[in-house]
């Protein structure tokens, strides 16, 4: 009777110790996880985004290519020079501004307020995106008004020197 006593604790302490472990690996998981993403706090709620791609080299600062490509399900590895997206190539900054421009469908007044930045600011965060991405600069009409510059100024909204900029590009 002792022995299988013995032989049952035995059992119990392997369950015991299997449970230990596969703990230990889900909290190495976890830790994986938490470290491989960047938290944000929108709307009072926390976001995990998993890290970005580098687009360029943080040494030299020339853009980066990928070299190789790994299915972690099959183990296939595929290796060459891919290029990556005009998009990979825009700081974390102006990645972040092209999501709440697109999120916003362009809207200007929307995408100063989500962002709490004045219209030249959004103008030269777009200017920036637009030139980033290979494209030539147009000119476009200020959809603002005089009288709606005027309003900013007065609420102290914009600078002076902003103001006068923006005015000066209303015709």
């Amino acid at each position: 009777m002792k022995k299988s006593n013995d032989f049952i604790n035995e059992i119990n302490f392997f369950k015991f110790y299997f449970n230990f472990i596969n703990i230990c690996i889900n909290i190495i998981d976890l830790y994986i996880d938490f470290f491989n993403c960047l938290f944000y706090i929108v709307d009072n709620e926390v976001i995990c985004m998993k890290k970005r791609l580098l687009g360029t080299c943080p040494i030299c600062d020339n853009k980066l290519v990928i070299s190789e490509l790994h299915c972690s399900n099959c183990k296939t590895n595929i290796q060459g020079e891919f290029p990556l997206s005009k998009f990979d190539y825009l700081s974390s900054e102006e990645q972040d501004f092209v999501l709440v421009f697109l999120k916003n469908a362009g809207n200007i007044k929307q995408i100063e307020k989500e962002l709490n930045i004045s219209y030249p600011t959004v103008r030269k965060m777009l200017d920036s995106v637009i030139q980033n991405l290979g494209f030539e600069q147009t000119s476009i009409s200020n959809p603002l008004t005089r009288s709606e510059v005027l309003e900013m100024l007065k609420n102290d909204e914009i600078s002076f020197e902003d103001a006068e900029q923006m005015l000066k590009e209303i015709k």
